[in-house]
């Protein structure tokens, strides 16, 4: 919260790995963990952020809840497919 009022931040992960050679970036590791993993950290660790999203390609949701609970990534976070992204914040309270 940022002076009363709810913060919500998004984070685009929706890339296709075509400059990588198939290598889906948020997966490459950093210190032994994803890097999507330590995006998130930081933004769960950021006491102004109430909400949190990610933008992700529908295709890899599924993965991506798995490969975050594997890493015990805390909550509260949702994981969606590129075109709702911005909407699925809640509104302003």
């Amino acid at each position: 919260m940022y002076k009363n009022e709810k913060v919500g931040a998004v984070i685009v992960a929706a890339g296709e790995s075509r400059r990588m050679d198939g290598l889906d970036k948020i997966w490459a590791t950093l210190s032994g963990k994803p890097l999507l993993f330590w995006v998130l950290t930081a933004f769960q660790n950021n006491p102004v952020i109430d909400e949190i999203v990610i933008v992700i390609n529908k295709s890899s949701i599924d993965v991506c809840w798995k490969k975050i609970n594997d890493e015990q990534a805390a909550g509260p976070f949702k994981f969606v497919p590129v075109a709702p992204g911005a909407r699925i914040l809640s509104p302003p309270v």
